[in-house]
């Protein structure tokens, strides 16, 4: 019997502003920035990729350091913090917690993450996006579609296929089949999330890291 997918749920108050770029009434933004507005994770790093935009003043909204969101996607219960993401799968019995960077201050423009294993050292923008200077980093890059989706995401396949993956951010609506996101795992390797290395889709329903 296929695995019902439940949608994430969030513990905030319903009140919150939503991503003025996004504009879909749905999309919860997480950052103020002064110049932008109000922007999701995703929009506040692709709208501050360029240099123009370097001196732009952001902050994360209290809340969203306290919002907890837990979902279940694969049979793989996850909870996530601001600061903080756990998760289990009850098929295999693995578990992972993974803890992030966390700051009240404002976040700078200047240090774009890796859009890989989200790193801010030596960061770079090439053809397929941000990527730092470690060297798994720098060979997922040279396989990584260098293709960019209309919500601005990059795609998270392999380079040279005919059709590029749903964006993992869940930004086409229309992506029904789509049942992963970029923080799933991987769940042959269940080492690191999806979007960490070049995916492929196996089927309509099951994303794995390409090379496995």
């Amino acid at each position: 019997m296929e695995e019902e997918y439940r949608s994430p749920v969030r513990c905030i108050a319903t009140t919150r502003p939503m991503c003025d770029n996004h504009d879909d009434g749905e999309t919860a933004a997480i950052i103020l920035c002064n110049a932008c507005g109000n922007l999701c994770t995703d929009c506040d790093r692709f709208l501050h990729l360029h240099r123009r935009t370097k001196s732009h003043q952001r902050q994360v909204f209290k809340e969203e350091e306290e919002a907890i969101k837990v979902d279940l996607h694969e049979g793989c219960g996850r909870t996530k913090l601001f600061w903080l993401m756990a998760l289990a799968d009850s098929k295999t019995m693995k578990a992972m917690v993974e803890f992030r960077e966390q700051t009240g201050k404002p976040a700078s423009s200047s240090s774009e993450t890796c859009r890989f294993c989200g790193s801010r050292n030596g960061t770079e923008l090439s053809a397929v996006g941000s990527v730092c200077s470690d060297a798994d980093c720098q060979e997922y890059a040279k396989s990584a579609c260098s293709k960019t989706h209309l919500c601005g995401h990059p795609c998270g396949g392999v380079k040279n296929e005919d059709h590029c993956l749903p964006c993992l951010h869940g930004c086409d609506k229309n992506a029904t089949s789509l049942k992963q996101d970029a923080d799933d795992m991987c769940m042959i390797c269940f080492t690191e999330a999806l979007s960490a290395a070049p995916a492929i889709q196996v089927g309509h329903l099951h994303w794995w890291r390409a090379g496995h």
